[in-house]
């Protein structure tokens, strides 16, 4: 019978990553089997089949449903498991488009307002009708506003049902509110989204999608298939994402739902949605009515689309994961809306959440973030969730790096997750797919191998955080309604960029949070919904669901309590329970001002008001004990996850994520300490001295080192104590020798311009991104169909029927400068089998097999056909089809690249040394670089650490000794690693492998801003349209060691 510890080192499928599997292409069994065992041997339990733009089999058709097939049979003689991915890119909802074929008069529309002078009103009416007779007209008043119009004043008059032409003898300013209709979108396979409040929606939604697949694979829903993934539903209005501040979601048949639950006519109050107005026949205040607006809203997505979507899930045995954009807290309106999302995980069996980018910590101990990671660890703990989600590093980048893996995932995992999802890997890179918000995780990447040990890493770390249980004590009340009052114009946040809330003003909560977090206390967000579902009190205990808390902490950024939360705080009061506010909460409650409310709450004796942290955590120390102690006090950014195990046993897991190394005395309650080490699975007894409080120890974490370590009550073992010596030693730096610098592969420079010859026209010097939308524009198209756009059914395969004149010809070209080498110089393009090949006006062939980079690119030896100077390398097709898109190429072989004004150049290579390689002859290169030492270990060394340069730019870094792999080096271990048994005695070959990033290869390379750590499409849009950027233009990152890697040993005297 295996033990917690084999389990940990070695952990199940189940516990390990899975990605974001894209299915971006014509599938194939062949790629299927092929990348399924890439995953398998480098760590991955998993994998989330997701259909995504460039999705070239028709979705949701028995092809489809056969491709899945064989996937999952893979899978499972692999061992791995498969998971549904509920939609054909996001947000999730519309099916690919089958939902708002079969419902056109449910798609999501907007409300929207317009304040106008009456005279310019009267100038843009031209020939209007005497009535207005617009189908998307709601409503028009006349108004009182300042001179500007921008701020309004007062609603004098309903003008809706006044003919126009008198308009203007009843007011100065005229405020019309009119209905958006439905967008379309290429992104929705050239639909409308559809209304997430509607339950048919929903119905459909499960029967074209969840139900199909169940048809199919429900016997193994539970087992081999896990989990159903949902991506972003949101109650959008009439667009999906980058929605105008003064557009709202609304319909007539939301108004309905309106009146009907809430008991009076939005129709009356629609200018209270955007504004802060007085109005003498309002029956509510503005805020009430955005208040109620809100809840409403919250209130029938949950009952007519979530809950239906999770119940389904729950008598289907598989479990609902997902998430939604729960990065825009606290807004109400955000970039859709989606209302108090931590209260909607209650549905979910798998809560979870989005974290972007591959910066987040970079530079700063924490992030405001934090708050969305407790918001789904909450609701875990309380509704016993036995895994938390988090898809990661989406948009990351070609250049983020496993330092940023590392750090943000450990972030993650010491704030509640225990299930990684990295977005993503790509099936193709073909196309504009290499361009749809990289970063992936797949073999194409210089340390794909290096990443199987992460794997193994973020495996056991999961593992043990899924284990056991975690007792709080302490409940914040979560203000996410506070965020309801705001107009949706006057929100000011935006937390995943960095900007703090200021309206909602919720800067003192985030503080407190992070205080609290960086204390050490255990604690959990109370969100008001979910309190008033499962909240009772018990005791003098304030109970939600499997947790009991001893104290109630209350921010002053909450300015409004739902009216069931007020009762549940009286009552916990009155049976002895305690409440702490940091700052006065109220007036508002369920929107309504009632301060009154407040001062009953205050006056309680039971209430206590505190000041600054300090004070917080000295009233909270007398409620609850402290279960570890530190000798010094504990920086921002360090954090635990404490775990209670089977047989008393505690999991500590700790983080250190402060902008420095943290050295403390640490006790624990507890008889011995274990150290579990994540990177190998090895487990040891960890010496320990007794103290009052139960043992301690001198602990140490470098910046962004993690360590677990298990306490038991039992009594200490006895070790043996270290033997006296004599012997003295010291520390030295021992001499080493760089014997050389080689690429792992092949130079590579890229051709991202051309001419393109179409249609008897010559187009020079374009931007291969605009050619490619240009040539499909001239074969009736609005743009390439593949960029950033979904094909419903087979629409664009239905339309390759293209004649013999519809051919174009594309010409390329390169400098070369010198005698190349007499060695193969590869021409790289997508699709050969579609072009011929000529380079300098002599045909070339294309060699059999695949091409570096993507199973879609093939390759030519064009070295006999290059001359110096200047060469012509043109691809013609003699008949145009929809899978040609128009791309960079690529030239691979032993050469250096320069620059000659503002040209790149191709010339003989040259020797690589310390420096980077963008400055010797290795610009667009993507690959590793090898650093060969030679190291004299003397026979008296004690030990022998190897140090990186400071002086470093790389994605991965793994060390070698004698021909042996060590490992990952620089990512927590302060840029050190021990070398001490693998050296030998005299003269040791050390080989440091720094890897660079297909940033360099894959752009983008002329987006001004030079974005870091980030990449969204449009940042390849932003090149210059017609002539090429100067080579000294080019963003490209400075991989390399701009110093030596160093050895220090202790020596024996």
């Amino acid at each position: 019978m295996t033990t917690m510890a084999d389990r940990f080192r070695a952990p199940s499928s189940e516990y390990r990553p899975a990605p974001l599997w894209v299915w971006n292409d014509e599938i194939s069994e062949q790629v299927i089997e092929n990348q399924l065992r890439e995953l398998k041997n480098h760590g991955f339990g998993g994998a989330f089949v997701h259909p995504r733009p460039g999705l070239v089999t028709e979705y949701l058709s028995e092809d489809w449903f056969a491709k899945w097939d064989y996937a999952l049979a893979t899978a499972k003689r692999l061992d791995m498991k498969l998971y549904i991915y509920d939609e054909n890119s996001y947000p999730s909802g519309f099916a690919g488009g089958h939902v708002p074929a079969e419902l056109p008069d449910c798609l999501a529309t907007s409300a929207t307002y317009r304040i106008e002078s009456i005279s310019k009103f009267r100038e843009g009416a031209g020939s209007a009708p005497k009535w207005v007779v617009n189908s998307n007209f709601l409503k028009a008043y006349a108004v009182t506003a300042t001179d500007d119009g921008q701020t309004l004043i007062s609603i004098d008059r309903d003008m809706t049902d006044i003919p126009q032409e008198e308009w203007h003898e009843q007011c100065e300013w005229i405020m019309t509110i009119e209905i958006v209709p439905p967008q379309t979108m290429s992104w929705l396979g050239g639909f409308a989204y559809v209304d997430m409040m509607r339950p048919e929606v929903t119905q459909a939604f499960l029967k074209c999608t969840y139900e199909a697949y169940y048809e199919r694979f429900g016997a193994d829903f539970g087992k081999h298939i896990p989990a159903i993934f949902t991506d972003e539903p949101a109650v959008t209005g009439s667009g999906i994402y980058n929605v105008k501040k003064t557009e709202l979601p609304f319909s007539y048949w939301f108004a309905a739902e309106f009146r009907k639950r809430r008991g009076y006519d939005l129709l009356s109050h629609l200018p209270a949605l955007f504004k802060n107005v007085e109005c003498d026949w309002y029956e509510k205040s503005a805020v009430k009515v955005r208040y109620d607006y809100y809840d409403t809203v919250r209130e029938l997505w949950v009952e007519n689309s979530i809950q239906p979507i999770a119940k389904w899930c729950e008598e289907h045995g598989v479990a609902w994961t997902g998430h939604f954009l729960e990065n825009f807290w606290p807004l109400a309106g955000g970039m859709m809306v989606s209302p108090s999302i931590m209260s909607a995980y209650e549905y979910f069996q798998w809560p979870a959440i989005d974290l972007l980018l591959g910066s987040p910590l970079r530079d700063k101990p924490t992030d405001d973030l934090l708050v969305t990671l407790l918001e789904a660890k909450s609701v875990a703990n309380q509704l016993g969730k036995e895994r938390v989600l988090c898809e990661a590093y989406g948009a990351g980048g070609w250049d983020s790096s496993l330092d940023d893996y590392k750090r943000m995932g450990d972030w993650l995992f010491v704030h509640g997750i225990n299930f990684l999802n990295q977005h993503y890997t790509l099936m193709t890179t073909a196309g504009a797919r290499k361009r749809d918000h990289p970063q992936s995780f797949d073999w194409r990447q210089p340390w794909w191998n290096d990443y199987t040990e992460m794997n193994d890493y973020n495996g056991r770390v999961s593992y043990l955080l899924s284990q056991g249980t975690m007792n709080q004590r302490i409940l914040v009340l979560h203000p996410t309604t506070s965020g309801y009052l705001i107009p949706k114009e006057e929100e000011d946040s935006d937390i995943m960029w960095n900007k703090p809330p200021l309206n909602p003003d919720m800067r003192a909560y985030l503080a407190m949070l992070q205080a609290m977090t960086a204390a050490q206390w255990d604690f959990d967000l109370g969100d008001e919904y979910i309190m008033e579902r499962h909240g009772s009190v018990t005791g003098n205990r304030l109970s939600i669901g499997k947790q009991s808390y001893d104290a109630v902490v209350l921010s002053g950024d909450t300015t409004n309590m739902k009216a069931s939360t007020l009762a549940l705080l009286l009552r916990l009061m009155d049976a002895g329970g305690t409440v702490l506010a940091q700052g006065e909460a109220g007036p508002y409650v369920d929107g309504e001002i009632m301060p009154e409310a407040f001062a009953a709450l205050s006056a309680h004796p039971n209430y206590r008001l505190v000041g600054g942290q300090e004070a917080l955590a000295d009233e909270l120390s007398k409620v609850v004990s402290l279960r570890m102690v530190s000798s010094v006090p504990w920086p921002l950014g360090m954090a635990h996850m404490r775990r209670e195990l089977e047989g008393n046993r505690t999991a500590y897991f700790f983080v250190n994520h402060s902008m420095e190394e943290f050295r403390s005395f640490i006790e624990f309650q507890g008889g011995t300490l274990e150290h579990w080490n994540l990177w190998n699975g090895d487990t040891e007894p960890v010496a320990v001295i007794r103290t009052e409080f139960g043992i301690g120890l001198d602990f140490k974490l470098q910046r962004n080192e993690s360590i677990v370590l298990i306490v038991s009550p039992d009594e200490p073992i006895a070790t043996a104590g270290i033997a006296a010596t004599n012997e003295s030693l010291k520390k030295t730096n021992l001499p080493a020798v760089l014997q050389n610098v080689v690429p792992e592969e092949a130079n590579v420079i890229v051709i991202d311009y051309c001419d393109l010859a179409v249609d008897g026209k010559t187009y020079s010097d374009m931007n291969t991104i605009e050619a490619g939308h240009l040539l499909f524009r001239r074969r009736g198209f609005n743009q390439n169909p593949w960029d950033n756009s979904v094909q419903f059914k087979r629409r664009i395969l239905d339309r390759n029927d293209f004649g013999a004149d519809s051919g174009f010809a594309l010409t390329y070209r390169v400098i070369t400068e010198g005698e190349l080498p007499d060695a193969p110089v590869y021409f790289v393009a997508e699709r050969p089998q579609s072009y011929a090949l000529s380079v300098n006006g002599r045909p070339v062939p294309w060699l059999r097999g695949d091409a570096w980079l993507d199973h879609h690119n093939g390759q030519a030896d064009i070295r006999p056909f290059l001359k110096q100077g200047a060469n012509e390398l043109i691809l013609t097709a003699d008949r145009f089809d929809v899978m040609l898109e128009v791309e960079p190429v690529y030239l691979r072989g032993d050469f250096s690249i320069g620059s000659r004004n503002g040209d790149w150049v191709m010339s003989r290579p040259e020797s690589v040394s310390i420096g980077e390689w963008t400055r010797q002859g290795y610009p667009f290169y993507s690959g590793a670089f090898l650093y060969h030492y030679r190291v004299e270990v003397p026979d008296n060394a004690a030990s022998v650490q190897a140090l990186l340069p400071k002086e470093l730019e790389a994605t991965a870094c793994s060390i070698f000794v004698n021909g042996e792999r060590v490992g990952l080096i620089g990512l927590d271990d302060g840029g050190t690693t021990d070398l001490t048994s693998r050296m030998l005695a005299g003269t040791n070959e050390i080989t440091l492998r720094v890897c660079g990033g297909l940033k360099n290869v894959l752009g983008p390379h002329h987006d001004p801003d030079r974005s870091r750590r980030t990449a969204w499409p449009n940042m390849w849009r932003k090149a210059p349209k017609y002539g090429k950027p100067a080579a000294d233009d080019y963003d490209l990152i400075s991989y390399g060691a701009g110093d030596h890697l160093r050895f220090e040993a202790i020596i024996r005297e």
